[in-house]
């Protein structure tokens, strides 16, 4: 900023001398003031002078003026740094780390219990979709849709002879029908004292026989393990259960020696119940014993077990255990669909010998009706013992074994599709107002350095994930382009762009004076510095 001049004249013998001083109020510049007001008062006296002296003071004052002038302007060039406004494209985007994904994962499970007889795929091994991945002992259901497929085919004769009327031969094929089923029926219960007995025989052979060498004193209450064990509470519990199994043993055997295929039904049944909750009682124990085993430290010098074969032997021992529950529940079934099928018999043999109504024809058809579905739910059941890959993929979890024994719904295999693949961020809640489906992704991986692929946001979950007390949004993001490369698990590291401008202006960050009243740059023109307000943003 300048102040007005001064202007000093001094006259020698008519000659005049004119100094104009230019004075700037800052800084190194108020020199100039002081030396004006010296001057003032130096003029006074300058006439006491020689003529050669005043024009040698005058023009030292003209220098020193001069050089201030000079100081000044060179000093407001070094003030002033400016900057040139360009216009170019301009690009906002959020970055982020992610992770590659299949687009589509299954964990699948057999929709009802049983044991598993054989393993088609494991892990690494490509499926298509309907590849058979494992399957269940269908013996049992087998046997059930025979059963119940002539229980069809007697219920459509009945009806049949309903329609026809009641006649000699009509009441003769209803009550062959029924001594067939009750002949049936007798040979399920002289079966299932076949079964008790081999039932206890596969549990004393796996106990007693297989594992006694496993303990010291094991027909005591108080027996104990040949070898230690990492595992101390499965340690423990082996030792007790072993003690808890002599009594099991004992009363058991004293059931099944009073059953013979002549005992009453109910006995049957009920020795069939007994029977199946002493073999889970076992179950429990060998899987105690398992665990021990499988961590076992040391054996007794004195001992014939190894940890290798005290694996195999224990293992053994609890396939005998299952297949021994197994027949159980297969005899089980078997007589209650026999039990099933003679009282429908006794009731077509009374209808048979009462007149045929409207109602009881009716009746007769819904029978029929009813056969047929429990045709069609065996059917389903064993079209459930087959588990299938619903998509193409590869097999990345595979937990099934042969011969174990599964609970409905229990996950057992999962297959990826490997053909599909996605990067999984999660968006944090400051960016998702930015960003939004179908914007573009720059997408670059560790594994593969100086390369870019390409991809778009596919979906953005409404509801929040909170990850250590942090929000956010799980984002999915699909590949324009697929590439074999890419593997499911390698880390992914994305550029959203939310938004893109061509032809804006822009200044660096520090050319641009934020205040309370906005953002302003200042432009200079002519020497002259104007601050001009801007509109700052994409």
């Amino acid at each position: 900023m300048k102040i007005p001049r001064s202007t000093f004249s001094y006259n020698t013998h008519g000659n005049f001398y004119t100094v104009t001083l230019h004075t700037c109020m800052y800084g190194a510049y108020q020199t100039q003031c002081i030396l004006s007001t010296i001057m003032t008062s130096f003029f006074s006296r300058i006439n006491t002078l020689g003529t050669g002296t005043k024009i040698l003071i005058i023009s030292s004052i003209i220098i020193i003026s001069a050089g201030s002038a000079y100081g000044y302007n060179a000093s407001r060039k070094q003030e002033r740094h400016t900057v040139t406004v360009t216009r170019g494209s301009l690009t906002e985007r959020v970055d982020l780390t992610g992770s590659v994904a299949p687009v589509g994962t299954v964990s699948l499970a057999f929709q009802r219990n049983g044991i598993i007889t054989s393993v088609k795929k494991q892990v690494g091994d490509t499926v298509r979709e309907g590849d058979v991945l494992s399957s269940l002992d269908t013996q049992s259901l087998k046997t059930q849709l025979d059963l119940a497929q002539a229980g069809v085919d007697s219920a459509q004769a009945r009806l049949s002879a309903l329609k026809a009327g009641a006649t000699k031969a009509t009441v003769a094929v209803s009550r062959t029908a029924l001594l067939t089923a009750q002949k049936t029926l007798s040979g399920s219960y002289s079966s299932a004292v076949s079964t008790l007995i081999d039932s206890y025989a596969k549990a004393n052979d796996a106990v007693r026989t297989n594992l006694n060498v496993f303990f010291n004193n094991p027909e005591t209450e108080n027996p104990t393990l040949v070898f230690t064990s990492s595992a101390s509470q499965a340690a423990l519990d082996s030792k007790y259960e072993r003690g808890v199994l002599n009594g099991l043993f004992s009363s058991w055997h004293s059931d099944l020696s009073q059953i013979t295929a002549s005992s009453a039904p109910s006995k049957i049944i009920s020795t069939l119940d007994t029977s199946l909750k002493n073999l889970s009682q076992i179950a429990r124990f060998l899987n105690n014993l398992s665990t021990a085993t499988i961590n076992a430290s040391s054996f007794q010098t004195n001992s014939s077990l190894t940890a290798t074969n005290a694996k195999t032997i224990v293992a053994n021992s609890i396939n005998t255990i299952r297949l021994a529950i197994a027949n159980v529940i297969t005899i089980q079934n078997t007589i209650s669909t026999q039990e099933a099928l003679v009282k429908e018999d006794k009731a077509r043999l009374n209808e048979t010998l009462q007149k045929a109504t409207p109602e009881a024809i009716a009746e007769q058809q819904a029978s029929v009706e009813a056969s047929k579905a429990k045709v069609d739910n065996i059917k389903i059941e064993l079209s459930q013992s087959v588990l299938r890959s619903p998509i193409t993929g590869t097999v990345s979890v595979q937990n099934a074994k042969v011969g174990q024994t599964v609970s409905a719904n229990q996950p057992v295999t999962t297959v990826f599709s490997s053909n599909a693949l996605e990067v999984d961020v999660n968006m944090p809640e400051v960016d998702i107002g930015k960003v939004a489906v179908g914007n573009n992704v720059d997408i670059t991986f560790d594994a593969f350095p100086n390369e870019t692929f390409k991809g778009t946001v596919f979906s953005i979950d409404p509801a929040e994930t909170i990850t250590g007390g942090v929000v956010g949004y799980k984002t999915k993001i699909h590949f324009i382009k697929s590439d074999p490369r890419i593997k499911s698990g390698l880390t992914a590291n994305v550029s959203i762009i939310t938004a893109k401008k061509v032809g804006v202006l822009y200044l660096p960050q520090y050319a641009i004076i934020q205040t309370d009243e906005g953002s302003f740059i200042k432009t200079l023109t002519h020497d002259s510095v104007t601050k001009v307000p801007v509109t700052t943003g994409i």
